[in-house]
């Protein structure tokens, strides 16, 4: 059987990304409407309440607004989440159905820490840790363009494989730096039973890098809803009894009446 090289693995991510491209819009927009009609109807039921009533009408006027800019508001957001969401249920999808073949592509990889370590341009390995060196090594030898998807999974990939066998092999602990681990897998022997778990291991990383993309995503939008949540609580909650004291006193003298 022929090694499974990276470029081989390159094909497969990169047929898998130019397949979903469609699918991840379709799946965003679906989102972005349902956050969308959400907003909508809460704005609906708040200003039915005269939630959105101010006492002078230029007031009133802009914080009317809010009916067209939280709607837009909640659709990109949705439509953010619902990309990142179908991103990683896709990604999750290509890691069990190429299991089979990260094995024998882990043991493909491993060989190349026989090669001496490579010399990249404005790089030092011996301020690098583990993963900052793989990811190098992945940016340089790929040609990938950073901060690509199939780059950030490519080296996903790697990690998974090198953590793999460093848990799998008697590793010295005092190892710090990317050149002294580098050296020591260039001479050690590897077999596939000691990369059995690396789809496990795969599949728990992108789980955690898809993770901090939806922080991201979340801490992103979150000051644009700052601007119309606080001031709808600090009218409420603070200025509206200062502009208007006499209204708690008018609302039960309604309400005797009525009673």
């Amino acid at each position: 059987m022929e090694p499974f090289t990276t470029a081989d693995l390159l094909i497969l991510i990169q047929e898998q990304v130019l397949g979903i491209i469609a699918t991840l819009f379709g799946t965003g927009l679906k989102w972005g409407f349902i956050g969308g009609l959400i907003s909508i109807a809460g704005l609906i039921i708040i200003g039915r309440k005269k939630g959105f009533k101010r006492p002078h009408w230029l007031w009133s006027w802009i914080v009317k607004i809010n009916f067209v800019y939280l709607p837009v508001l909640c659709f990109f957001l949705g439509f953010s989440l619902g990309i990142i969401g179908g991103t990683k249920q896709v990604t999750q999808g290509f890691i069990h159905e190429s299991a089979s073949f990260l094995i024998p592509y882990g043991k493909s990889f491993l060989g190349e820490f026989a090669t001496p370590l490579p010399v990249i341009p404005g790089v030092d390995p011996n301020s690098q840790s583990l993963e900052e060196m793989i990811a190098s090594l992945t940016l340089h030898q790929s040609g990938l363009e950073a901060g690509s998807l199939e780059l950030e999974l490519l080296t996903l990939i790697h990690e998974s494989i090198c953590e793999q066998v460093l848990a799998e092999m008697d590793f010295p602990p005092a190892m710090q730096s990317s050149v002294e681990v580098y050296h020591f897998l260039s001479q050690q022997q590897f077999s596939e039973n000691m990369l059995t778990a690396v789809p496990v291991l795969l599949e728990e990383k992108v789980g955690l890098f898809f993770q901090a993309k939806y922080w991201f995503i979340w801490l992103f939008y979150l000051p644009f809803f700052l601007i119309p949540v606080g001031e709808f609580a600090l009218y409420h909650l603070i200025l509206r009894s200062r502009i208007n004291p006499a209204l708690p006193v008018q609302a039960a003298k309604t309400h005797g009446r009525s009673a």
